[in-house]
């Protein structure tokens, strides 16, 4: 059966391909002869979305090329992400996109249009997307280092400072051991309370009774930071503790 586009043209990132990626491929070639994929070079993507993808540009561009629907990948980088160049340069006259770019691509799709490029937009892919998966694989290795705490030196009645996906997972895996604990956070104004836990000023530990001060951070430069302003405080050093080194 004849196809209505003879060359239609995808571009992305495509970083930790998934369902969505394959289907705006599958779904855009089932109307063109031949499709062209765009893969964003990782410099280009800082720029776009101010971020480095997890995966580089070469094993990206590999994964996409090996998909049957596939006709051609080009390399998408600064400088040379003109839509409307590209469409004179390569001639596609369809441009497949997911809609929920629709609104910010009126006016490409205008522009493209007068080049003799229809711009075509499919349905976007509920529950997946890199962005996504970025987040689930976060928590996922926050939990897990939470879960990893090493018990033998954690006490009974502890102040977990950080505030953060990573404090917040220690704060609620102690408390299921039967620990006490404080959670407190420099942005204790900002954040009040987080899911009906109180969240104090790093200040007020100094009028709590605890046997330890666990910094929430996987960040080295951080914890460093966290045990200067305690110990400014008055914390005593031997209190402190970071799982995941030493900040001295």
């Amino acid at each position: 059966m004849k196809k209505k586009y003879k060359l239609g043209y995808v571009q992305g990132t495509f970083d930790m391909f998934h369902r969505g990626h394959l289907n705006l491929l599958q779904r855009a070639k089932k109307y063109c002869d031949r499709l062209l994929v765009g893969v964003v070079s990782d410099e280009l993507n800082i720029v776009y979305k101010h971020r480095r993808p997890l995966i580089p540009y070469e094993d990206r561009a590999s994964i996409v090329a090996a998909i049957r629907d596939v006709d051609g990948v080009i390399k998408v980088d600064i400088g040379s992400d003109d839509k409307i160049m590209l469409c004179k340069k390569y001639h596609f006259d369809a441009h497949f996109s997911g809609d929920d770019h629709a609104e910010d691509s009126a006016v490409l799709a205008t522009r493209l249009l007068k080049q003799g490029c229809e711009m075509v937009f499919f349905p976007y892919t509920q529950k997946v997307s890199s962005s996504k998966l970025r987040v689930q694989l976060k928590n996922r290795i926050l939990y897990n280092l939470a879960a990893d705490l090493p018990l033998a030196k954690i006490k009974d009645d502890v102040v977990v400072y950080g505030a953060g996906d990573y404090g917040l997972d220690i704060y609620r895996y102690l408390q299921s051991l039967g620990k006490t604990v404080i959670l407190v956070d420099k942005r204790y104004l900002d954040l009040s309370t987080i899911k009906g836990i109180s969240v104090k000023a790093p200040a007020s530990i100094i009028s709590e009774q605890y046997e330890q001060v666990i910094l929430a951070t996987i960040v080295e430069k951080t914890a460093r930071e966290m045990r200067e302003q305690l110990e400014a405080y008055g914390v005593n050093a031997s209190l402190i503790f970071w799982p995941l080194g030493l900040a001295k």
